[in-house]
């Protein structure tokens, strides 16, 4: 059987893709060497593993990351080490949104303009470059798609390369940020109502469950009554997200909000039409708008609530 070789079309939009990498690594690594901040900071104290569950859950972080850059590193090594580590993982979410536009789209011009959207959005230049698990959250949820999107392909023959990247990638979420709890809950259900997944396959999200068990217990036990509940601006959230931080900065519109919504209108009115692919992606982001609103009623939401969008 002859070996199938890639067009020039497809040769040429693998070379414009490496070429926006390459952009958007020139314009993060100016960042790196910038000073330390609070944020990364809080992530460094490690007082042994006795401590982990309890420590990581008061910082709203999940113990996985913090303990992977500090049980092995001194303080500044872990920082240094952590941002090089975002930085990968915001080349690497380049190529994979690309990847993921190119493939529900079946057009390599709309998988380079994703690509090159992503590697010049303002927010995820700057989370770039701090030690900081917004990155890898980003990437991971965009592989996750992209893992579900196959998953539900497979009709016939399940294999295990098959499932084996839904499973974890969900293992992996949860630990990077809790963020991903309430998003893959409504991935998930809504994925399995809308009839893009049978009920039967939900038992890729069984492992995620009992990975996080050990942290569910905690979330779900009385805190310390002395911690001031202050409630975020869920409004706010809202419209940040929608807007990917953009209106902030005064690009393109006042407002990037209206088009968000448009955008998530579209699929909706045509969702007999467009293909598997596309609806997962609209399922991914309506659970990312809900899992805002629910985490801005506990918390205010920060610049990085941006790359959600």
């Amino acid at each position: 059987m002859p070996k199938r070789t890639p067009s020039t079309a497809t040769m040429a939009a693998a070379g414009l893709l490496g070429c926006v990498v390459a952009a958007g690594a020139w314009i993060r690594w100016p960042r790196l060497g910038r000073g330390l901040t609070g944020d990364e900071v809080g992530l460094l104290p490690f007082h042994g593993f006795e401590r982990l569950l309890m420590d990581s859950l008061s910082r709203l972080h999940p113990p996985f990351y913090r303990t992977i850059f500090r049980v092995f590193l001194d303080p500044m090594a872990a920082i240094e080490a952590g941002r090089l580590w975002s930085m990968a993982c915001g080349l690497l979410g380049v190529l994979v949104i690309g990847g993921l536009a190119w493939r529900i789209s079946g057009s390599r011009v709309a998988g380079l303009v994703g690509a090159a959207f992503y590697a010049a959005l303002p927010s995820a230049v700057i989370w770039s470059a701090f030690h900081r698990p917004y990155m890898t959250l980003v990437l991971l949820m965009a592989a996750h798609l992209w893992a579900v999107i196959r998953w539900c392909e497979a009709r016939e023959r399940v294999r295990w390369v098959d499932w084996l990247p839904v499973v974890l990638t969900a293992v992996f979420l949860p630990q990077v940020h809790y963020f991903a709890v309430p998003w893959l809950m409504c991935f998930a259900a809504v994925l399995t109502l809308s009839g893009c997944l049978s009920w039967r396959r939900v038992w890729v999200y069984a492992p995620a469950l009992v990975a996080f068990l050990p942290l569910l217990w905690l979330l779900l036990a009385p805190q310390d009554g002395n911690k001031a509940h202050r409630p975020g601006d869920v409004a706010g959230a809202l419209q940040y997200v929608l807007s990917m931080g953009l209106n902030a900065r005064q690009l393109f519109l006042s407002s990037m909000a209206p088009v968000s919504l448009a955008a998530l209108g579209i699929p909706v009115l045509f969702w007999r039409r467009v293909g598997l692919g596309v609806r997962v992606c609209w399922i991914g982001a309506v659970a990312s708008i809900l899992s805002v609103m629910a985490a801005a009623t506990q918390h205010g939401m920060t610049s990085s609530t941006t790359l959600l969008g």
